[in-house]
């Protein structure tokens, strides 16, 4: 595929992906003083479960006393999860009752000193890497012969890391061309690598440049990709700006992968 970078842009990939889809073959029994909920779940997800006494219009807080497949990361495929009624039996006091499986979208907030950025969920699969048929002749060298390459699930920064981000995580800003809404730029692999481990001291989590595959992967758009010949559209100007005089735009400005 294409990759027509002009500056340098940095992403952040963390190692593993909560994506929700969809959540299907619900069932619940009841065994005694426990209710047994199984469901289907096609891709890994944060679960919450929710219980409604009036038939489903509406619904209460997530209910505490559940283990097994529920709350943070939760494998797709089938799934059990089971409830303690006992444990909160002032929730059932109806015989009206419906329960909710809820399924979080994944995507991922953090905030360094008080410069937020987001990180989204790219679901695992696996796809065809290279000089692909859209591209026609217009590849490199390099990029011969595609293959498939499969991929687990992974996050990926929403944009390039900015100058704000920079500043917030380095105290400084290389950039040339400044503007805190910029992709930072004027910084090289080792640079980058200071300011991963920087971020990971910060935020006490393990972020890490994509590799070419993931990037490449995010950048057809995953498992939901339209096989454009450039990321996110055959049209060169939907999605680079490219003027004369070298000018860094903000991020965020064109459509997206």
């Amino acid at each position: 595929m294409k990759k027509l970078l002009l500056i340098l842009t940095l992403f952040l990939t963390s190692a593993t992906a909560s994506i929700a889809q969809n959540v299907t073959n619900a069932r619940f029994s009841q065994e005694g003083k426990q209710v047994l909920i199984s469901y289907y779940l096609d891709t890994p997800a944060d679960i919450d479960i929710y219980l409604s006494e009036d038939g489903g219009r509406t619904f209460g807080d997530a209910l505490q006393y559940v283990s097994g497949d529920v709350g943070s990361n939760v494998s797709a495929g089938n799934n059990t999860a089971v409830w303690d009624v006992l444990a909160e039996r002032d929730k059932m006091q109806s015989n009206n009752v419906v329960f909710k499986i809820s399924a979080a979208s994944g995507v991922k907030r953090f905030t360094v000193n008080g410069v937020t950025f987001d990180m989204m969920p790219v679901q695992g699969g696996t796809f065809t890497m290279g000089c692909t048929s859209e591209q026609g002749e217009d590849c490199y060298d390099n990029e011969r012969p595609a293959h498939r390459v499969t991929l687990s699930s992974f996050y990926i920064g929403k944009f390039e890391v900015t100058q704000a981000l920079w500043k917030a995580v380095m105290g400084s800003n290389p950039s040339s061309s400044e503007g805190d809404d910029l992709p930072v730029e004027k910084v090289s692999w080792n640079d980058c690598q200071k300011f991963i481990r920087k971020l990971n001291a910060k935020t006490g989590k393990t972020f890490r440049l994509p590799t070419e595959a993931e990037w490449e992967y995010a950048a057809r758009g995953g498992n939901k990709s339209n096989d454009y010949k450039y990321s996110g559209s055959n049209r060169i100007g939907n999605i680079l700006r490219v003027n004369p005089c070298s000018i860094v735009n903000s991020v965020s400005i064109r459509v997206p992968s």
